[in-house]
Protein backbone atom coordinates (compact mmCIF):
# COMPACT_ATOMS: atom_id res chain seq x y z
CA UNK A 1 0.00 0.00 0.00
CA UNK A 2 1.30 3.41 -0.92
CA UNK A 3 1.77 5.60 2.14
CA UNK A 4 2.10 9.36 1.91
CA UNK A 5 4.88 11.17 3.66
CA UNK A 6 3.43 11.78 7.10
CA UNK A 7 5.79 13.27 9.62
CA UNK A 8 5.92 15.17 12.84
CA UNK A 9 8.83 17.46 12.05
CA UNK A 10 9.41 20.97 13.21
CA UNK A 11 12.49 22.96 12.25
CA UNK A 12 13.51 26.32 10.94
CA UNK A 13 13.84 25.12 7.31
CA UNK A 14 11.66 22.05 7.44
CA UNK A 15 9.66 22.47 4.28
CA UNK A 16 12.60 22.42 1.91
CA UNK A 17 14.12 19.53 3.85
CA UNK A 18 11.08 17.32 3.65
CA UNK A 19 10.27 17.97 0.05
CA UNK A 20 13.89 17.46 -0.96
CA UNK A 21 13.70 14.09 0.71
CA UNK A 22 10.53 12.81 -0.97
CA UNK A 23 10.24 14.60 -4.31
CA UNK A 24 10.66 12.85 -7.65
CA UNK A 25 13.68 14.44 -9.29
CA UNK A 26 15.80 13.70 -12.33
CA UNK A 27 18.45 12.20 -10.08
CA UNK A 28 16.74 10.75 -7.03
CA UNK A 29 18.82 11.06 -3.91
CA UNK A 30 21.56 13.13 -5.50
CA UNK A 31 22.85 15.91 -3.32
CA UNK A 32 22.63 19.29 -5.03
CA UNK A 33 25.40 21.83 -5.32
CA UNK A 34 23.64 24.78 -3.74
CA UNK A 35 24.61 25.51 -0.18
CA UNK A 36 22.82 28.03 1.98
CA UNK A 37 24.80 29.69 4.75
CA UNK A 38 22.99 31.25 7.67
CA UNK A 39 25.13 33.32 10.01
CA UNK A 40 24.05 33.74 13.62
CA UNK A 41 25.95 36.52 15.37
CA UNK A 42 26.68 36.10 19.05
CA UNK A 43 28.50 38.39 21.47
CA UNK A 44 31.69 36.36 21.44
CA UNK A 45 31.69 34.41 18.20
CA UNK A 46 29.88 33.87 14.93
CA UNK A 47 28.23 30.52 14.31
CA UNK A 48 27.73 29.53 10.70
CA UNK A 49 25.11 26.89 9.89
CA UNK A 50 25.60 25.19 6.56
CA UNK A 51 22.44 23.75 5.03
CA UNK A 52 23.28 21.12 2.44
CA UNK A 53 20.13 21.39 0.34
CA UNK A 54 19.50 20.31 -3.26
CA UNK A 55 19.67 22.79 -6.10
CA UNK A 56 16.06 22.14 -7.11
CA UNK A 57 12.90 24.08 -7.92
CA UNK A 58 9.59 22.27 -7.45
CA UNK A 59 7.32 24.30 -9.70
CA UNK A 60 4.85 25.55 -7.09
CA UNK A 61 4.36 22.22 -5.32
CA UNK A 62 1.60 22.48 -2.71
CA UNK A 63 3.18 21.31 0.54
CA UNK A 64 0.23 20.40 2.76
CA UNK A 65 0.58 20.52 6.53
CA UNK A 66 -2.12 19.21 8.84
CA UNK A 67 -2.49 21.39 11.96
CA UNK A 68 -5.06 21.84 14.71
CA UNK A 69 -6.13 25.06 12.99
CA UNK A 70 -8.56 27.30 14.86
CA UNK A 71 -10.59 24.61 16.57
CA UNK A 72 -9.35 25.51 20.06
CA UNK A 73 -9.97 29.12 21.01
CA UNK A 74 -6.83 29.25 23.17
CA UNK A 75 -4.43 27.15 21.08
CA UNK A 76 -4.41 28.18 17.44
CA UNK A 77 -1.89 27.23 14.77
CA UNK A 78 0.12 30.41 14.12
CA UNK A 79 3.57 29.15 13.16
CA UNK A 80 2.84 27.33 9.89
CA UNK A 81 1.06 29.81 7.63
CA UNK A 82 0.36 33.55 7.46
CA UNK A 83 -1.97 35.13 4.92
CA UNK A 84 -0.19 38.50 4.71
CA UNK A 85 1.98 41.02 6.53
CA UNK A 86 0.12 42.42 9.54
CA UNK A 87 2.79 43.99 11.75
CA UNK A 88 2.67 41.12 14.24
CA UNK A 89 6.22 39.82 14.67
CA UNK A 90 5.39 36.11 14.56
CA UNK A 91 2.89 36.41 11.74
CA UNK A 92 5.31 38.42 9.61
CA UNK A 93 8.22 36.03 10.27
CA UNK A 94 6.08 33.09 9.14
CA UNK A 95 4.95 35.00 6.04
CA UNK A 96 8.52 35.98 5.08
CA UNK A 97 9.78 32.42 5.62
CA UNK A 98 7.08 30.91 3.42
CA UNK A 99 7.65 33.58 0.77
CA UNK A 100 11.37 32.72 0.70
CA UNK A 101 10.56 29.01 0.32
CA UNK A 102 8.22 29.82 -2.55
CA UNK A 103 10.75 31.95 -4.38
CA UNK A 104 13.81 29.81 -3.64
CA UNK A 105 12.37 26.32 -4.04
CA UNK A 106 8.95 26.73 -5.66
CA UNK A 107 7.11 25.26 -2.68
CA UNK A 108 3.73 26.66 -1.60
CA UNK A 109 2.72 26.08 2.03
CA UNK A 110 -0.88 25.12 2.83
CA UNK A 111 -2.18 24.89 6.41
CA UNK A 112 -5.03 22.35 6.70
CA UNK A 113 -6.68 22.62 10.10
CA UNK A 114 -8.49 19.54 11.45
CA UNK A 115 -10.30 18.92 14.72
CA UNK A 116 -9.31 15.24 14.97
CA UNK A 117 -5.59 14.98 14.07
CA UNK A 118 -5.20 11.25 14.62
CA UNK A 119 -8.51 10.12 13.15
CA UNK A 120 -8.16 12.29 10.05
CA UNK A 121 -4.52 11.48 9.43
CA UNK A 122 -4.70 7.76 10.11
CA UNK A 123 -7.66 7.30 7.75
CA UNK A 124 -5.74 9.13 5.03
CA UNK A 125 -2.63 6.98 5.41
CA UNK A 126 -4.47 3.67 5.68
CA UNK A 127 -6.51 4.52 2.59
CA UNK A 128 -3.31 5.17 0.65
CA UNK A 129 -4.44 8.74 -0.03
CA UNK A 130 -2.05 11.58 -0.69
CA UNK A 131 -3.62 14.29 1.50
CA UNK A 132 -0.77 15.57 3.66
CA UNK A 133 3.00 15.93 3.53
CA UNK A 134 3.52 16.73 7.20
CA UNK A 135 1.53 16.75 10.42
CA UNK A 136 2.02 19.37 13.12
CA UNK A 137 -0.08 18.54 16.16
CA UNK A 138 0.27 19.16 19.86
CA UNK A 139 -1.12 16.21 21.79
CA UNK A 140 1.33 13.48 22.81
CA UNK A 141 -1.37 10.81 22.59
CA UNK A 142 -1.79 11.58 18.89
CA UNK A 143 1.90 11.07 18.16
CA UNK A 144 1.97 7.82 20.13
CA UNK A 145 -1.02 6.48 18.20
CA UNK A 146 0.65 7.26 14.89
CA UNK A 147 3.87 5.56 15.98
CA UNK A 148 2.35 2.40 17.41
CA UNK A 149 0.24 1.92 14.27
CA UNK A 150 3.26 2.23 11.98
CA UNK A 151 2.00 5.33 10.18
CA UNK A 152 5.18 7.41 10.32
CA UNK A 153 8.53 7.58 8.55
CA UNK A 154 11.78 7.44 10.51
CA UNK A 155 13.27 10.92 10.17
CA UNK A 156 16.75 9.42 9.98
CA UNK A 157 15.79 8.02 6.58
CA UNK A 158 14.83 11.37 5.02
CA UNK A 159 17.59 12.91 2.85
CA UNK A 160 18.84 16.40 3.76
CA UNK A 161 17.51 16.28 7.31
CA UNK A 162 20.42 16.71 9.73
CA UNK A 163 18.99 16.14 13.19
CA UNK A 164 22.23 17.28 14.82
CA UNK A 165 21.60 20.88 13.76
CA UNK A 166 20.87 23.28 16.65
CA UNK A 167 17.53 24.38 15.21
CA UNK A 168 16.22 20.95 16.16
CA UNK A 169 15.52 20.66 19.88
CA UNK A 170 18.27 18.22 20.83
CA UNK A 171 16.43 17.15 23.97
CA UNK A 172 13.54 16.01 21.78
CA UNK A 173 15.92 14.24 19.38
CA UNK A 174 17.37 12.27 22.29
CA UNK A 175 14.27 11.62 24.37
CA UNK A 176 11.71 10.90 21.65
CA UNK A 177 13.63 8.23 19.78
CA UNK A 178 12.47 4.62 20.06
CA UNK A 179 14.95 1.82 19.37
CA UNK A 180 17.13 4.38 17.56
CA UNK A 181 14.30 5.49 15.28
CA UNK A 182 12.86 8.99 15.44
CA UNK A 183 9.35 9.75 14.27
CA UNK A 184 8.62 13.02 16.03
CA UNK A 185 10.73 16.05 16.85
CA UNK A 186 10.39 19.71 17.65
CA UNK A 187 12.55 22.75 17.15
CA UNK A 188 12.80 26.41 16.20
CA UNK A 189 10.09 26.42 13.55
CA UNK A 190 7.35 25.65 16.05
CA UNK A 191 6.44 28.26 18.66
CA UNK A 192 3.46 26.52 20.26
CA UNK A 193 5.76 24.29 22.32
CA UNK A 194 7.28 27.43 23.82
CA UNK A 195 3.83 28.87 24.47
CA UNK A 196 2.96 25.61 26.23
CA UNK A 197 5.92 25.69 28.62
CA UNK A 198 4.16 25.09 31.94
CA UNK A 199 4.80 27.34 34.94
CA UNK A 200 3.28 28.16 38.30
CA UNK A 201 2.45 31.84 38.75
CA UNK A 202 1.88 33.34 42.19
CA UNK A 203 0.30 36.53 43.50
CA UNK A 204 2.81 38.65 45.43
CA UNK A 205 0.14 40.71 47.17
CA UNK A 206 -1.37 37.62 48.76
CA UNK A 207 2.03 36.37 49.93
CA UNK A 208 2.60 39.78 51.55
CA UNK A 209 -0.86 39.89 53.14
CA UNK A 210 -0.37 36.44 54.66
CA UNK A 211 3.21 37.29 55.71
CA UNK A 212 4.71 34.13 54.26
CA UNK A 213 8.18 35.70 54.24
CA UNK A 214 8.20 35.91 58.02
CA UNK A 215 6.85 32.39 58.31
CA UNK A 216 9.53 30.83 56.10
CA UNK A 217 12.39 33.24 56.74
CA UNK A 218 12.55 34.38 53.11
CA UNK A 219 10.29 35.08 50.15
CA UNK A 220 9.30 32.48 47.56
CA UNK A 221 12.27 33.39 45.36
CA UNK A 222 14.60 32.81 48.27
CA UNK A 223 13.07 29.41 48.98
CA UNK A 224 13.64 28.41 45.34
CA UNK A 225 17.17 29.79 45.18
CA UNK A 226 18.09 28.07 48.47
CA UNK A 227 16.62 24.77 47.20
CA UNK A 228 14.03 24.82 49.99
CA UNK A 229 10.92 25.05 47.84
CA UNK A 230 8.96 21.83 48.43
CA UNK A 231 5.58 20.28 47.73
CA UNK A 232 4.84 20.62 51.44
CA UNK A 233 5.26 24.41 51.36
CA UNK A 234 3.26 24.63 48.14
CA UNK A 235 0.32 22.67 49.59
CA UNK A 236 0.52 24.48 52.94
CA UNK A 237 0.36 27.91 51.34
CA UNK A 238 -2.49 26.86 49.01
CA UNK A 239 -4.62 26.00 52.03
CA UNK A 240 -3.59 29.11 53.94
CA UNK A 241 -4.53 31.46 51.07
CA UNK A 242 -8.09 30.25 50.43
CA UNK A 243 -10.71 32.54 51.98
CA UNK A 244 -14.50 32.93 51.91
CA UNK A 245 -14.38 36.66 51.13
CA UNK A 246 -18.13 37.25 50.83
CA UNK A 247 -18.84 35.29 54.01
CA UNK A 248 -21.65 33.17 52.59
CA UNK A 249 -20.19 29.93 53.92
CA UNK A 250 -19.24 28.51 50.53
CA UNK A 251 -16.53 29.06 47.95
CA UNK A 252 -17.55 30.64 44.65
CA UNK A 253 -16.02 32.73 41.86
CA UNK A 254 -16.05 35.88 44.01
CA UNK A 255 -13.91 34.36 46.79
CA UNK A 256 -10.14 33.99 47.16
CA UNK A 257 -8.63 30.66 46.13
CA UNK A 258 -5.35 29.03 46.97
CA UNK A 259 -4.98 27.37 43.57
CA UNK A 260 -6.44 27.47 40.04
CA UNK A 261 -6.02 24.10 38.37
CA UNK A 262 -7.04 21.34 35.95
CA UNK A 263 -6.36 17.60 35.79
CA UNK A 264 -3.19 17.90 33.73
CA UNK A 265 -1.47 19.75 36.57
CA UNK A 266 -1.13 16.62 38.68
CA UNK A 267 1.22 15.36 35.96
CA UNK A 268 2.94 18.75 35.85
CA UNK A 269 3.69 18.50 39.56
CA UNK A 270 5.04 15.00 39.02
CA UNK A 271 7.34 16.02 36.16
CA UNK A 272 8.38 19.13 38.08
CA UNK A 273 9.68 16.77 40.75
CA UNK A 274 12.07 15.15 38.28
CA UNK A 275 9.99 12.01 37.69
CA UNK A 276 9.26 10.83 34.15
CA UNK A 277 6.66 8.33 32.99
CA UNK A 278 9.13 6.54 30.70
CA UNK A 279 12.87 6.03 30.53
CA UNK A 280 15.05 4.17 28.06
CA UNK A 281 17.68 1.49 28.44
CA UNK A 282 21.10 1.32 26.80
CA UNK A 283 19.56 -0.04 23.58
CA UNK A 284 17.03 2.83 23.38
CA UNK A 285 14.12 0.61 24.37
CA UNK A 286 11.53 2.54 26.40
CA UNK A 287 10.19 1.22 29.69
CA UNK A 288 7.74 2.55 32.26
CA UNK A 289 9.63 4.30 35.06
CA UNK A 290 6.64 5.75 36.88
CA UNK A 291 6.26 3.06 39.53
CA UNK A 292 7.81 4.34 42.76
CA UNK A 293 6.66 5.30 46.22
CA UNK A 294 7.67 8.90 45.53
CA UNK A 295 5.57 9.09 42.36
CA UNK A 296 2.56 7.59 44.11
CA UNK A 297 2.88 10.01 47.00
CA UNK A 298 3.19 13.06 44.73
CA UNK A 299 0.19 12.09 42.61
CA UNK A 300 -1.92 11.22 45.65
CA UNK A 301 -1.26 14.52 47.38
CA UNK A 302 -1.57 16.54 44.15
CA UNK A 303 -4.92 15.02 43.19
CA UNK A 304 -6.25 15.32 46.73
CA UNK A 305 -5.34 19.02 46.81
CA UNK A 306 -6.73 19.79 43.38
CA UNK A 307 -10.07 18.11 44.10
CA UNK A 308 -10.48 19.93 47.41
CA UNK A 309 -13.08 22.48 46.35
CA UNK A 310 -12.61 24.49 49.54
CA UNK A 311 -9.15 25.65 48.42
CA UNK A 312 -8.82 24.84 44.69
CA UNK A 313 -10.86 26.31 41.85
CA UNK A 314 -10.89 23.25 39.56
CA UNK A 315 -11.82 24.15 36.01
CA UNK A 316 -14.27 21.34 35.27
CA UNK A 317 -16.40 22.39 38.26
CA UNK A 318 -17.07 25.74 36.57
CA UNK A 319 -17.29 24.89 32.88
CA UNK A 320 -21.08 24.82 32.72
CA UNK A 321 -21.39 28.28 34.27
CA UNK A 322 -19.26 30.17 31.71
CA UNK A 323 -19.14 30.36 27.92
CA UNK A 324 -15.32 30.48 28.06
CA UNK A 325 -14.37 29.17 31.47
CA UNK A 326 -10.69 30.08 31.10
CA UNK A 327 -11.10 33.68 30.01
CA UNK A 328 -14.25 34.52 31.97
CA UNK A 329 -13.51 32.62 35.17
CA UNK A 330 -10.09 31.08 35.74
CA UNK A 331 -7.84 33.75 34.20
CA UNK A 332 -10.09 36.53 35.51
CA UNK A 333 -9.88 35.18 39.05
CA UNK A 334 -6.10 35.34 38.92
CA UNK A 335 -5.86 38.72 37.18
CA UNK A 336 -8.33 40.14 39.71
CA UNK A 337 -5.96 39.08 42.51
CA UNK A 338 -8.16 36.40 44.03
CA UNK A 339 -5.88 33.35 43.72
CA UNK A 340 -2.45 32.65 45.16
CA UNK A 341 -1.30 30.19 42.48
CA UNK A 342 -2.17 29.66 38.84
CA UNK A 343 -0.79 26.94 36.57
CA UNK A 344 -0.39 28.40 33.08
CA UNK A 345 1.37 28.07 29.76
CA UNK A 346 3.73 30.93 29.00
Amino acid sequence: MKRPVILFIFTVMIFSYIFAGCAQTADDGAVGTETQDIAADAETEEQVLVLNLPDEHYGGYDFRIMTKGDFDVHWKSRDIYAEDITGDALNDAVYERNLWLSEEYGVQITDIGVSDPYGTGSKSVLAGADDYDLISVHVASHTASYETNNLLIDLHEIPYIDLSKPYYDQNSVESLSVINKLYVVTGDMITMDNDATWVVLFNKSITDDLNFEAQYGTDFYGLVNDLKWTHYIFYETVRAAAADINGDGKMDETDQWGLLSEGFNAYALLVGSGITSFSKDADDYPYVSLYSDTAYEILDKAITLMRDNTVTMYVSDWTSKFTDVWTDCMDKTFSDGRALYNFAGL
